[in-house]
């Protein structure tokens, strides 16, 4: 009878001891420099989920490395005038304003936005509803090795503007400078953006007829972001694009000419991309592969550009809108 009552005791520590260790990464909560009427309302809102707040005033890393190293599901993590959520069992993030001044009210819509982004469900039976949360502050959490390649934070809707060139290998490697606009979102983990690519006009014809030659792209494109540094992301980028090439000129005996064409392209490229605050500066190398051969005719013209290679370098400058 001793031997198993010795083995129930035994099988029974043995769960309760398994238990929090699936649950704890769940039930964890890491703010990092939050306001003090932020952390109040959050520590109320979340009191019926007896939640585990931990408050870091400094941190260094990413949210993906303080939620590794704290082994927290979750992280609230203050940049300047914004909170960086991240969740750490889906493996992203989103941002939400901090609205100044913060007063109790916006406090509590701040926390209750919280609480509905952690997905925590109801309840259990028989929680508190008053404040009652498990909280600890600690100044700052054990140097960690830094894990690198976490996916980054959303940077939510932002128009960029671009400048830079392109070379075109199917013209004896023309080099033009190009002017680049464009407006992107966060699609789950995935940046999506519309963008257009305007390159100058440039003179062009032979012995029959002259004029200018001149080129529009519009694309859409799609990267995946990946945290280095706390406001340094890199990511690959891939696309595709419609190259239209239009030429305006004179034959030999002073004629109007007018020709366009359009051909698909795929788009490829690396980004880095620095971000503070709404500000975003990124740099691209790529290039896109223009897949069908263009032919512009027009009486006697009749330009045609293989199907060719366009390598490219881009500067872009960015405003996060929301």
């Amino acid at each position: 009878m001793t031997v198993r009552r010795l083995l129930a005791t035994l099988a029974l520590v043995l769960v309760c001891a398994d238990a929090p260790a699936e649950s704890a990464a769940t039930e964890t909560l890491v703010l990092v420099s939050p306001p003090d009427e932020l952390d109040e309302a959050v520590r109320a809102s979340l009191a019926p989920w007896r939640v585990k707040i931990i408050v870091i005033e400094m941190a260094s890393g990413t949210p993906a490395e303080l939620a590794l190293s704290l082994g927290a599901g979750y992280v609230v993590w203050r940049d300047d005038d914004e909170l960086v959520l991240w969740d750490a069992s889906a493996g992203n993030g989103e941002r939400r304003d901090v609205p100044m001044p913060l007063d109790d009210a916006s406090a509590a819509a701040l926390a209750l936005s919280i609480k509905t982004w952690m997905h925590l469900g109801a309840p259990p039976a028989g929680a508190p509803a008053a404040f009652d949360a498990v909280g600890d502050t600690i100044a700052e959490p054990a140097p960690q090795p830094a894990r690198r390649g976490a996916p980054a934070p959303a940077p939510r809707l932002r128009v960029e503007a671009a400048t830079g060139a392109r070379t075109n290998l199917g013209d004896d490697g023309r080099t033009d400078l190009r002017l680049a606009v464009g407006a992107g979102a966060r699609t789950g983990p995935v940046d999506v953006s519309l963008g257009v690519e305007l390159g100058p006009s440039h003179p062009s014809g032979d012995g029959m007829f002259s004029g200018d030659l001149s080129t529009v792209s519009a694309g859409v494109f799609a990267r995946w972001g990946l945290t280095v540094a706390p406001s340094i992301t890199v990511a690959p980028r891939l696309g595709l694009t419609l190259q239209r090439s239009a030429f305006t000129g004179t034959d030999a005996v002073d004629r109007e000419l007018s020709a366009t064409a359009t051909s698909p392209g795929l788009d490829g490229a690396g980004v880095i991309e620095w971000r503070r605050g709404w500000l975003l500066v990124s740099a691209e190398v790529g290039a896109t592969v223009i897949i069908r051969a263009q032919e512009l005719q027009d009486r006697n013209v009749r330009l045609i550009t293989p199907a060719h290679i366009e390598p490219a370098g881009l500067v872009r400058v960015g405003l996060v809108l929301r």
